[in-house]
């Protein structure tokens, strides 16, 4: 299946996608829209432009109607992949908010259906570097090491070099092709190994990690090593998911990794340094004292304003179902992120949050058509209730 015949096959998508009266756009993009298609490996990402965000009834029921058939056009083309809906009106605070992806997918993303659409352009910051570094650390890094999915290492590797780099203010541009960024990796360092994806898991993994190590060394303080990896279960929030935590030097997590439990996030400490102050500053409290032992400094003030601002982002309100086959927990970031605001007001860390705190619309599983009748007005609402604002005013 050429790259030609992969956008043939989102052309015909986003025709049926573009037939519900509340699209205003649809888009493709990634290693499609970047002719950089492989049978069998390449999904079809699209971005879902909304007129509103449906925040009425009726709407919600259109929303409900529009994530069916997504839903089902995913059984027909089982390589329909991400697709995200977000609304026109929030084009302008996602480009801020996601200044690195929205670099890449809105960039330079093809119009397949619809009317075009501007957004402003933000510079990509130390900090929004080192949120998409760590952004793959809770749920794709894992899934990806369980699995042996050496091609999926491999994509992240390269994003990874990008933002470090970016953080480091060794290039400003990613690049949508990952050939380039490969092209620029020889150019900047023509004395290393480039990547490969057959190259083992390990090796790769140790090339993130290197990559992080010096990213956390310019924006945080430096982290002890434990002489033995450093394992604790929790129940992480806002997912609320049960997981284990594996803390380690990348050499020996790199040894484990055959061997790592279904439930597993392994992280170096430098990586759980970005990923405490970029990702999850709720994770901090939960941590045993033999890991805040390494030299782990509660996570800023500023940290918990940026991340509560992205959790309640309206966009999550509607992740639920689209181009998924189960319900995810999109909901309850918003939710948590309303009551943690409430009391971050008050000090540096919010009162601790239970899951039974969020209300039925977090609970999982769901019926989707029962979530956005019932429930997704009610999350929407939540989300637009936030300080929509830089600062925030907390």
């Amino acid at each position: 299946m050429t790259n030609a015949a992969y956008l043939a096959a989102a052309r015909v998508i986003a025709r049926v996608i573009a037939r519900h009266a509340i699209v205003r756009s649809v888009t493709l993009r990634r290693s499609i829209a970047a002719g950089e298609a492989r049978f069998g490996r390449s999904d079809i990402d699209l971005d879902i432009v909304l007129h509103s965000a449906c925040a009425t009834p009726a709407e919600a029921r259109q929303l409900s109607d529009l994530n069916r058939t997504v839903r089902r056009l995913g059984l027909i083309c089982p390589w329909l992949g991400q697709c995200g809906a977000i609304a026109f009106d929030e084009l302008a605070e996602w480009a801020e908010l996601e200044s690195f992806r929205v670099g890449l997918d809105l960039d330079h993303a093809v119009l397949l259906e619809g009317e075009p659409f501007e957004f402003t352009r933000h510079p990509i910051t130390p900090e929004q570097a080192a949120y998409r570094t760590a952004c793959w650390f809770e749920n794709y890094l894992p899934r990806a090491l369980r699995s042996g999915n050496c091609t999926n290492l491999w994509k992240f590797t390269l994003e990874m070099w990008t933002t470090c780099n970016l953080g480091l203010g060794r290039t400003i541009t990613p690049h949508l092709r990952r050939s380039d960024t490969l092209a620029e990796w020889h150019l900047q360092e023509p004395q290393s190994d480039l990547p490969a994806p057959d190259w083992p898991a390990d090796r790769l993994w140790l090339q993130m990690m290197a990559l992080t190590a010096e990213l956390h060394s310019t924006l945080l303080a430096p982290l002890g090593v434990p002489a033995q990896p450093l394992s604790h279960s929790l129940i992480l929030p806002p997912s609320f998911a049960r997981r284990t935590l594996l803390v380690g030097t990348a050499e020996q997590i790199a040894s484990r990794i055959a061997r790592l439990p279904a439930n597993a996030i392994a992280l170096t400490p430098e990586a759980l340094g970005l990923y405490l102050e970029y990702i999850n500053p709720a994770l901090f409290g939960l941590l045993p004292p033999e890991i805040q032992a390494l030299g782990f400094q509660r996570p800023s003030r500023a940290a918990w304003q940026s991340v509560l601002r992205r959790w309640s982002f309206p966009f999550l309100a509607r992740k639920p179902g689209f181009g998924s086959r189960d319900f995810g927990t999109a909901p309850r970031y918003v939710l948590y992120a309303q009551r943690a605001a409430a009391t971050l007001g008050t000090g540096d860390t919010p009162a601790p949050i239970r899951l039974d705190d969020l209300g039925p619309a977090a609970r999982s599983p769901q019926a989707f058509s029962t979530y956005f009748i019932d429930h997704y007005p009610e999350v929407l609402a939540a989300a637009r209730r936030f300080p929509r604002t830089s600062a925030l005013g907390l």
